[in-house]
């Protein structure tokens, strides 16, 4: 035989050798003996699961239905061309808390009241108000409360009333 053809079957016999499988393995050494296990404690029960809480009452119910009313007195100064200032009268009852009066524009943008006063009239809230405007005077009041350690109040409109400015 020619050495290319040696050296092919010797190639061969190695690959065939490696995918054979191997002979036993020695005896390994004797193992050392185990400590005795210790037993286990009990599991214990699980705890049953806790019940949902249930809704909080309401912590504004007792300033529903309150007898508070607002009027709101339409203006008497009127607009002339020209931005100028309106006084706004609102009269309320009695006792009303925290009480609020709010003039809205258009598009619903609030207006700041310019000044706080109090003639023969009555108290007023003047407001710079543009001509043939229409505005919406709100009249009302907050009810205050202490909710889980925070304060939160709730509005309670009482009145209401759309006016529209002179040309």
């Amino acid at each position: 035989m020619n050495r290319l053809a040696l050296a092919g079957l010797l190639l061969i016999s190695m690959v065939v050798s490696a995918c054979s499988s191997g002979g036993g393995g020695g005896n390994g050494g004797a193992g050392g003996s185990g400590g005795a296990g210790g037993s286990g404690g009990a599991g214990g029960s699980g705890g049953a699961g806790g019940s949902g809480g249930s809704g909080g009452a309401d912590p504004f119910a007792d300033c529903e239905g309150r007898p508070y009313t607002a009027t709101i007195v339409a203006p008497t100064d009127g607009a002339t061309g020209v931005a100028v200032d309106v006084k706004m009268r609102m009269e309320f009852s009695d006792g009303i808390p925290d009480r609020f009066e709010q003039v809205t524009g258009p598009g619903g943008s609030s207006l700041v009241v310019k000044d706080i006063g109090s003639d023969a009239q009555g108290d007023y809230s003047t407001y710079e108000l543009m001509p043939a405007t229409e505005y919406t005077l709100t009249a009302g009041w907050w009810c205050v409360k202490q909710v889980g350690g925070m304060t939160d109040q709730k509005e309670y409109v009482l009145a209401t009333s759309t006016f529209t400015t002179a040309p």
